[in-house]
């Protein structure tokens, strides 16, 4: 489970413990929106270790579950990214 917050971060869960793997940070507001590449069956498919996040700093950005690292920022909106 990945989590979005106002503190501006983005937290990994672990499941069954309930314990955070790990924290990414990035963004220069708050997370709003967190989604997952739930296709991961279809051979063309984003990489399973990648999801998304939008914010109200206007941006949407590409991580990597595994390495915690923005693999890329993607910028255009004028308002806040739901």
């Amino acid at each position: 489970i990945i989590s979005g917050s106002g503190d501006r971060s983005m937290k990994l869960w672990d499941i069954e413990s309930g314990t955070c793997i790990r924290t990414f940070k990035g963004h220069s507001d708050w997370v709003s929106s967190v989604a997952t590449n739930s296709l991961s069956s279809c051979p063309n498919s984003v990489d399973t270790h990648q999801f998304i996040s939008g914010s109200w700093d206007n941006t949407t950005k590409l991580w990597d579950s595994i390495t915690g690292q923005c693999i890329h920022t993607f910028e255009g909106h004028s308002r806040g990214v739901c």
